[in-house]
């Protein structure tokens, strides 16, 4: 048998399709089962070294040479590609029993998922409970969505939390914070080699402030509470567990929900209550907090 001399495109081509399917299979298990952005950004997670965003990265990346290798290996043969079809198109006027059963699965696939019927929907509320293992405990979560990237200056207007003693208390502790006041959490922890969890937790302790944002200085409005529960992940807590954060009792939350025809249980998450109600998380927060407010529907 003559050995094969020369490059072999097709055999990098296939190599590369190969390559490409097993990265992105390993990414893609991965971020199904990744924490939320606000938990991964706040606590710097990572696996193998990876940051969330590095394994959304590389996702991205191995799902486009796998789409190029495809095309390249697709083009290289695409005369017994054409071929193959004038062949079975040519022999059967119905279509084949294998192509119409391809066809209904990938329909039902998409429309199982967007519909969320099972067994489709226990995937994604497989999904949902992985993101949950990653939940942080009251005290550890982020004070407001992305707060990693704002500045002290800016936490002091969200939180209440003087800017000043916090960056008293940070220099105290000799963390550099080459910008003063105007430097952001994430600049902080990434100049100090640490998280802005434990950032934001030194200028809590420090300070005696836990910058609550269940009690946020001034009068609570709609508009407040956007601002200071947007991107916090109140939606998949319990309400049991949001009143407590709150400082209510659960009864009183349910109700104020029944008051505006919502049913649910202290055990229920807000995500669900929601979903069920046509309406937001945040929208039964300003139910809750707000006697009066109504929720809107989505759309």
């Amino acid at each position: 048998m003559a050995r094969r001399t020369g490059f072999d495109t097709r055999g990098l081509i296939s190599l590369l399709v190969s390559g490409g399917f097993l990265i992105m299979t390993v990414t893609g298990v991965v971020l199904y089962l990744v924490p939320p952005g606000r938990v991964a950004n706040w606590t710097d997670w990572t696996m193998s070294g990876l940051s969330k965003a590095d394994w959304g990265a590389i996702h991205i990346s191995s799902s486009l040479l796998f789409v190029l290798a495809g095309v390249v290996h697709l083009t290289k043969n695409w005369k017994p590609f054409l071929h193959y079809l004038r062949d079975k198109v040519g022999e059967h006027v119905r279509p084949r029993m294998e192509g119409l059963i391809a066809l209904v699965a990938m329909v039902l696939l998409v429309w199982g998922t967007l519909a969320a019927v099972p067994p489709i929907s226990w995937l994604l509320d497989l999904n949902e409970a992985a993101k949950d293992m990653w939940s942080l405990e009251a005290g550890e979560e982020p004070p407001f969505g992305h707060a990693e990237e704002v500045s002290l200056e800016t936490l002091e207007k969200r939180t209440g939390i003087d800017a000043s003693a916090a960056l008293a208390a940070l220099e105290g502790a000799n963390l550099s914070v080459a910008k003063g006041t105007k430097t952001t959490l994430r600049e902080i922890a990434d100049d100090n080699g640490t998280s802005p969890a434990r950032v934001y937790r030194k200028i809590v302790t420090d300070t005696g402030g836990e910058g609550s944002l269940a009690s946020p200085p001034g009068p609570l409005t709609p508009e407040a509470i956007d601002a200071l529960y947007g991107g916090t992940g109140v939606g998949r807590k319990t309400l049991a567990q949001m009143s407590e954060t709150l400082g209510i009792r659960p009864r009183d939350a349910l109700a104020a929900l029944r008051a505006q025809g919502i049913e649910a249980s202290p055990e229920d998450r807000l995500k669900d209550i929601a979903d069920t109600a046509g309406t937001t998380a945040l929208d039964l927060l300003k139910i809750i907090l707000l006697p009066g407010d109504t929720p809107k529907a989505t759309e």
